[in-house]
C-alpha cells in the first residue's frame, strides 16, 4: 500500500486526505501549526493519523507522495528533504485531478481578476444548462469533488502560482492567463520572470483540442511565451481597436463594445449591457467569452448570462452609505495592480483610501499618481507601515496609522467628513495576514465596522 503524507490540514489538505483514504492509500497528515478541532474530528472519523505543531521526519519519511499546502515554499527544509528521499511532491489540485479521469477542466490564473473570471465562467456555463462548479482558490477543494461518484460537466479551477508550481500532469481543456504583474515576489527571489514561469505552467499540459487564452498586450505574458511557446489553439484579447485582426486576435475592447471574431462572423457585446464595469473587468469578460464559446455555449445564452452576473464579494463591493459617505470593500485587492484598477474607477479628490497589510515586495510608488489624483486622506491599516509611509507619506496627503479595523473605519469616517470625501475605499494592496485570517475576514470585519456607524 502506497503511503501519502498530506502537509497542511486546511480545507484542501483535509479533502486530499479523505480522497486518499477513499482510494486505498495509507494516509498521514502533518501540520506545523495547530489543527482545528473540527478537522481533527473529521480525520479521526475517517481513521486517518495526524500530527500537529511540527513535522516529524520519522512519521513522513516513508511516503511515496506528498500533497503539500500551496503556502509551503519549495525551499522549505521538509520539502527539500522529501524530494531528496525520492518522494514526489504535488499540489492538492494535481492529486485530485489524477483521480478524476475524463473530467473537463477550465483553468484560470493571473495576478488579478482570477476569482471574478472563474465565477463568471461558471455562471455562464450554469446559465446555459451545464453542471459546472468553481474550485481551486474558491468554492470547494477539488479533492472534495473527486470523491463524488459522478462527474460534473466542467470544473472551473482558479489557480495561484503557488499551486501551479506542483502540477506536472494537470491537463485542462481551456487555460487562461489574464495578466502578470508583480505579486508574491518575496516567494520568487524578487524576480518577476520566476513568478511568470510559475503562472505559465497552466499552458504546459493543455489537451490536444485545448485552447490557451491570454491578454495579448501584457508584456510579461509575451516574454513568457517566447520562453515557452504554445502548441495548442490560441485566443488572444486586446484593448481598443476598430477591428481585430482575423487570425491574430479573438476579441478586442472598443469604446462602446467588445468585438469578437469567430469563424462564422464577428459579433459585438455592448458594454452597457454587461453587469460588470471597468476596463479590468472587460478583460475578464473577454477571457470568459472565449472559454465558454470554446466549451460550446451559444451566443444568446452567453449574452444573457453576462447581463445577469453579480460581482464576487470583496471586489469593489458596496459596504453601505453612512451620512452620504459611500463605503466600498475591495479587500480582495491584495497587490498593487488590483488597487490601481480600483483607483482608476474613482473620481478625482473624492476618497479616503485604506491601505496596508503583509507586504509582498510591493513598490507603492507605482500607484502614487493615482493615489494623489483620487485621495484626500490615507489610512495605513497594518503593523508594518514604514514602507507605505516612506513611499506615499510624502505626497502631501494627510495620513494616519491604525492596527484595528473598528478604529480604522471610525477614523475614515471622521476624515471623510473633515475633508469632504464622498467615498471610503478599502483597497489594501497587500495580503491580510498581519491582522486578519485572510482577505475575506478583513472584508467581513470592515463591513461589520461600517454597520456600527449607522
Amino acid at each position: 500500500m502506497k503511503k501519502i503524507v498530506v502537509l497542511g490540514a486546511g480545507e484542501s489538505g483535509l479533502q486530499a486526505a479523505l480522497l486518499a483514504k477513499k482510494k486505498g492509500y495509507e494516509v498521514f497528515v502533518s501540520d506545523k501549526n495547530n489543527i482545528p478541532t473540527e478537522v481533527k474530528e473529521s480525520l479521526n472519523s475517517a481513521g486517518i493519523l495526524f500530527e500537529e505543531g511540527g513535522h516529524t521526519w520519522e512519521n513522513i519519511s516513508d511516503a511515496t507522495i506528498a500533497v503539500k499546502s500551496p503556502g509551503i515554499p519549495q525551499t522549505a527544509p521538509i520539502i527539500l528533504q522529501l524530494r531528496e528521499n525520492g518522494c514526489e511532491v504535488i499540489s492538492e489540485i494535481e492529486f485530485a485531478a489524477r483521480h478524476m479521469e475524463g473530467a473537463n477542466f477550465i483553468a484560470v490564473t493571473g495576478s488579478n481578476g482570477k476569482t471574478t473570471t472563474t465565477s463568471l465562467i461558471a455562471h455562464v456555463l450554469r446559465s446555459a444548462g451545464w453542471d459546472a462548479v468553481e474550485s481551486g482558490n474558491i468554492g470547494f477543494a477539488l479533492s472534495r469533488y473527486a470523491q463524488e461518484d459522478s462527474r460534473r460537466d466542467i470544473y472551473v479551477v482558479e489557480l495561484s502560482s503557488f499551486q501551479l508550481e506542483d502540477m506536472p500532469t494537470f491537463s485542462p481543456y481551456v487555460s487562461i492567463i489574464l495578466n502578470i504583474t508583480p505579486d508574491h515576489l518575496d516567494r520568487y527571489d524578487y524576480d518577476i520572470e520566476k513568478y511568470a514561469d510559475a503562472k505559465g505552467k497552466v499552458f504546459c499540459n493543455l489537451a490536444s483540442d485545448g485552447l490557451a487564452i491570454y491578454f495579448g498586450e501584457d508584456e510579461e505574458i509575451r516574454k513568457l511565451l517566447v520562453r515557452y511557446p504554445i502548441s495548442s489553439g490560441i485566443a488572444k484579447f486586446k484593448f481598443y481597436t476598430q477591428q481585430p485582426e482575423a487570425d491574430l486576435y479573438f476579441g478586442a475592447l472598443r469604446e462602446d463594445d467588445i468585438l469578437v471574431a469567430l469563424p462564422q462572423g464577428r459579433f459585438s457585446f455592448k458594454l452597457s449591457e454587461l453587469s460588470l464595469k471597468g476596463v479590468h473587468n472587460y478583460c475578464n469578460i473577454m477571457a470568459a467569452i472565449a472559454a465558454t464559446l470554446h466549451a460550446g455555449v451559444d451566443l444568446f445564452a452567453l449574452k444573457e448570462a453576462l447581463r445577469t452576473f453579480k460581482s464576487v464579494p470583496h471586489r469593489m463591493e458596496d459596504a453601505g452609505i453612512v451620512e452620504s459617505v459611500h463605503y466600498i470593500n475591495d479587500s480582495k485587492a491584495t497587490n498593487i495592480d488590483a488597487t490601481k484598477y480600483a483607483l482608476g474607477a474613482m473620481a478625482d479628490k473624492d476618497i479616503i483610501l485604506i491601505l496596508g497589510g503583509t507586504d509582498k515586495g510591493n513598490d507603492y510608488t507605482t500607484i502614487a499618481e493615482e493615489v494623489k489624483r483620487t485621495s484626500l486622506g490615507l489610512i495605513f491599516m497594518t503593523k508594518d507601515y514604514q514602507k507605505l509611509e516612506q513611499q506615499l507619506g510624502s505626497l502631501g496627503i494627510p495620513y494616519v496609522v491604525s492596527e484595528e479595523v473598528q478604529h480604522t473605519v471610525r477614523k475614515a469616517h471622521e476624515m471623510a467628513k473633515e475633508y469632504g470625501a464622498h467615498t471610503v475605499l478599502l483597497s489594501p494592496c497587500c495580503a491580510s495576514f498581519d491582522l486578519f485570517k485572510n482577505y475575506e475576514d478583513r472584508g467581513d470585519r470592515f463591513k461589520e465596522a461600517v454597520k456600527t456607524l449607522l
